[in-house]
């Protein structure tokens, strides 16, 4: 099952839910700071000593920079940490001319390292920020150090019928419109993103919303599941990916199947591969010291 087929899979909403998407929740200002990379705005926060090593952090589909303030701890008195918003996502621009384009998202990704003088990073994407890391790594090494990929949107599958209809032009957008709710939400972190429903805050399905009701936010996430329903093309970048790799999968992801961890393991040359037993699509939030300790594990830092 997908990510677009697990959002699609919805009930019919009450009518108080459709009108009163994230009632009670205010969305708090931007943490961190913008920065202005090839016309799209982004946010982003930073942290830890300057002059560390640069670590950066990408998100996947309706996540933002938050996703991280578990495992930042862990990262922050050994690197530079930044943790990105990508367009159409958290604080950063919505705006109806960008593409959302796996490819697109990538140009950015790689223009925000090459704006703030990173060098070259530790790059960490999950999900679909797994999928535009592969592509940032393929073509753009010259801003990759090492590469950290947790459960990542990698390679296709085929969709149940539900999950065609909610990346289709018309009925798809309606579905994003009108159905994602905060009924609707929480039934997909807690039944679709975590294996243990209970490390599912309400405020974190409130974040997911408040930033999802944001001006075009719903028509931006719209059109990067669009973006997420096609990658058969990515496969020519995953194979041309030539750095240190590093992939981290939940064993119980109900989202991108387990089944194709061992599969990017064998196709980029000489990765890494840590299953986290009893954790779903996101381990940084489900198991966040196991992930952490994986990831400095890979980096040759002490755990």
């Amino acid at each position: 099952m997908s990510i677009t087929s697990a959002l699609a899979r919805w009930r019919p909403p009450r009518l108080l839910d459709v009108f009163r998407r994230g009632a009670g929740y205010v969305l708090p200002p931007p943490p961190g700071e913008f920065a202005t990379v090839r016309g799209e705005r982004l946010h982003y926060r930073v942290s830890g000593p300057e002059g560390a090593p640069p670590l950066l952090l990408v998100h996947g589909l309706l996540a933002s920079t938050q996703e991280w303030e578990q495992v930042r701890p862990a990262f922050d008195s050994r690197y530079r940490v930044y943790a990105i918003d990508l367009p159409g996502h958290g604080y950063s621009d919505k705006r109806d001319g960008f593409s959302m384009e796996l490819p697109d998202m990538a140009e950015v990704l790689a223009g925000f390292c090459e704006t703030l003088g990173l060098g070259r990073v530790m790059l960490v994407g999950q999900s679909m920020g797994g999928a535009v890391s592969i592509v940032v790594a393929s073509r753009h090494r010259q801003v990759v150090d090492r590469l950290v990929l947790v459960d990542p949107i990698s390679y296709p599958f085929v969709m149940p019928l539900k999950g065609q209809i909610g990346v289709t032009p018309l009925l798809g957008r309606f579905v994003v419109r009108f159905a994602y709710n905060r009924t609707t939400l929480r039934d997909f972190m807690r039944n679709d993103v975590y294996f243990n429903k209970a490390r599912c805050s309400e405020e974190e399905v409130d974040r997911f919303l408040a930033h999802l009701d944001m001006p075009g936010g719903r028509a931006a996430i719209h059109r990067a599941m669009q973006a997420t329903a096609n990658v058969g093309w990515l496969y020519d970048d995953i194979i041309n990916v030539n750095l240190p790799t590093h992939i981290i999968w939940g064993q119980d992801d109900k989202l991108i199947p387990t089944k194709l961890a061992p599969r990017l393991h064998k196709d980029i040359r000489g990765s890494t591969l840590d299953v986290i037993p009893y954790c779903g699509h996101s381990p940084m939030t489900e198991k966040p010291d196991r992930f952490a300790k994986s990831v400095l594990r890979f980096f040759g830092e002490p755990r």
